[in-house]
């Protein structure tokens, strides 16, 4: 993150469409990206990270935290999730479109913090997982930005709380979701 803000997710000349004015840019930022064939080099994300396949089936090359390198068939829908930090390589032979989240580790640490300590905390690193409300959501979030975010903002705080609740699968009470939107209103 720089001054508070999330930084963006890919090459300048990649980004199609991008959130990074928006006034929760420091707890949420979404961008669509149009990349060429490209391998990125080794790095660890500064954000959680959910992209989500658009374009035709190709396969992708990668490896996440040392695992061994792994070459996938991707279809759109594909739901891809990324932990912050985690060590993480790709490489696409193919050009492709996606639109891409980015949650701010401390929106997730906020989130966990009366139940789990924030040091433990651990996402489980993901490609090429089916999952309809992921899918679904993140479209929605897409649709707004290609708008132009015509209600001035891409969805209400709460909004964007249930929809990382589905996509994190972290099942909120209503309590914890309503202290999240408190707490995000602060930032």
């Amino acid at each position: 993150m720089v001054g508070g803000a999330l930084r963006p997710m890919a090459h300048a000349d990649w980004l199609v469409l991008a959130s990074d004015h928006a006034p929760w840019q420091d707890s949420l930022l979404v961008e669509q990206h149009r990349r060429p064939p490209f391998e990125g080099p080794e790095h660890a994300p500064h954000a959680h990270l959910i992209n989500i396949r658009l374009s035709p089936p190709s396969f992708l090359e990668w490896w996440i935290a040392g695992e061994r390198p792994r070459r996938q068939r991707v279809t759109p829908g594909d739901v891809h999730l990324t932990s912050v930090g985690v060590p993480m390589w790709n490489r696409s032979q193919e050009p492709f479109e996606t639109p891409a989240l980015a949650l701010a580790p401390s929106v997730v640490q906020h989130v966990m913090h009366e139940d789990v300590r924030p040091d433990c905390l651990e996402l489980v690193n993901q490609r090429a997982i089916r999952d309809a409300q992921s899918l679904h959501l993140g479209l929605m979030l897409q649709a707004e930005l290609t708008a132009g975010c015509p209600g001035g903002r891409l969805l209400t705080l709460e909004d964007t709380v249930e929809f990382f609740n589905l996509v994190l699968g972290v099942q909120l009470t209503p309590r914890e979701k309503a202290a999240l939107v408190a707490f995000m209103r602060q930032l």
